[in-house]
């Protein structure tokens, strides 16, 4: 893929200009994706960004790729079969005509962030199904990743995997190598929160072997990668052993980038699989050290929110820390109501969590059970965790026969979905509950 032309040093006095109108660091600008060095250097004229770079800056910047580079641009073909959507073609074609600045404004312009999550989620729905109506474009690819974003804010799994299901199709070994593996990065995530561990499993292994012919590693793309790649090998039947070396590539990896948000994101990734194995010493102190380099404004309010819901959760399956989890799940419960936003089935599940371990097993039980009885769309590995929290509150109200078919009922669930860890606690549950 060829990058759309960029004239140096004008397009780094650009950046400059730009980033600091919005009061942006150099780290603010790069996120995770990019590094604080190589913003300098762009800036200073001494790199010519790709294709990957721009549709990132443009991101983060809120502006269209013609802002950002000064001139008309035309998104290239995703390969030599595509035809690409350009900013020439007739106004009377609606899809064609949705290069960077028509999609900037439909997505940014009109204050899109400020909308009802629902309004947002229907318009970024829409567009996706009006550009995939049309040869693959880049502009396809922006709406589709803002839309699987806006779904994993939402907690629809199922349609976030279904989402970049699609988009990967669409992919051909002649295309970037950094959009190839970013998807298949977002499509293994997804498929693990959608309860599918074999395509999970699929898209990681097609991920590694890019990772190894593309000269990526120790770069942002490998972090995210292993972290994924992680989590997903957690929950089968691996030992902590056959991890501890995959968690070490990934702490290596994330320490040579000059990023405290993406180091924080490992120690949050391996904090989470040593939860898994009741590591509880070493988990905390990964967590908190994530919780350390992630507070100080390095992550999006989303993604902050979901992180202090994670924290919440994890400590309180830990049973320790009470304090800490219990201000961070307050925290993630004062976000959502300031901002409007549903309730995700993670922060419900955790809060249910800390009723039970806070003695308020009544008021958990109604929760959960109001939840799954009102949202019916709950499924796969969700579903599975809410029934298992339903059941120990339940039991905790001395109901041990309503306590056995909810925990029976998310084993079968987790086992279904191929998280056979968390199957085989339940099942473990479920014979300490027998007489």
């Amino acid at each position: 893929m060829k990058s759309p032309l960029v004239q140096q040093p004008d397009f780094g006095e650009r950046l400059r200009k730009l980033r600091k109108q919005r009061s942006l660091s150099q780290r603010d600008l790069a996120g995770e994706r990019i590094t604080p060095s190589y913003i300098s250097l762009l800036e200073s004229g001494r790199r010519v960004p790709t294709l990957d770079v721009l549709l990132q800056l443009s991101s983060v910047l809120e502006v269209s790729l013609e802002t950002l580079t000064g001139s008309p641009v035309d998104f290239p073909e995703l390969s030599s079969r595509d035809t690409p959507v350009t900013a020439s073609a007739t106004a009377g074609d609606s899809t064609a005509v949705l290069h960077g600045s028509a999609a900037d404004a439909l997505l940014l312009a009109d204050g899109s962030e400020d909308l009802p999550p629902d309004v947002l989620r229907e318009r970024l729905e829409a567009l996706y199904q009006e550009l995939l109506a049309s040869p693959p474009s880049w502009a396809l690819f922006q709406v589709a990743f803002r839309l699987a974003q806006l779904l994993a804010a939402l907690g629809d799994a199922q349609g976030r995997f279904d989402v970049l299901s699609t988009v990967a199709g669409l992919l051909t070994e002649g295309d970037s190598p950094g959009i190839r593996l970013r998807i298949l990065t977002d499509l293994a995530a997804a498929a693990r929160d959608a309860g599918n561990m074999s395509a999970a499993r699929a898209a990681v292994a097609d991920g590694r072997a890019m990772i190894e012919t593309s000269g990526a590693r120790h770069s942002i793309d490998h972090v995210r990668l292993v972290s994924v790649e992680l989590s997903v090998r957690c929950e089968g039947d691996e030992q902590l052993s056959d991890l501890t070396p995959l968690a070490d590539e990934l702490l290596e990896a994330a320490r040579h980038i000059d990023s405290p948000s993406v180091l924080g994101r490992a120690h949050w990734s391996v904090g989470t699989m040593l939860t898994r194995y009741n590591r509880a010493e070493e988990a905390v102190t990964h967590l908190l050290a994530a919780r350390d380099m992630l507070s100080n404004g390095n992550l999006p309010i989303r993604e902050w929110l979901h992180f202090c819901t994670a924290l919440a959760s994890l400590l309180i399956d830990l049973g320790v820390e009470d304090e800490t989890a219990r201000r961070h799940l307050n925290a993630a419960l004062a976000i959502t109501e300031a901002s409007g936003w549903p309730p995700t089935p993670a922060l419900l599940r955790a809060q249910a969590r800390h009723l039970v371990a806070t003695g308020a097993a009544a008021e958990a039980e109604e929760l959960c059970r109001r939840t799954l009885t009102k949202d019916p769309s709950i499924r796969g590995r969700d579903r599975a965790q809410f029934c298992a929290t339903w059941a120990r509150a339940l039991a905790a109200l001395d109901r041990p026969a309503e306590a056995v078919e909810q925990m029976r009922e998310a084993a079968l669930l987790f086992e279904e979905a191929g998280h056979l860890r968390l199957a085989v606690e339940c099942w473990r549950w479920l014979d300490r509950m027998r007489p």
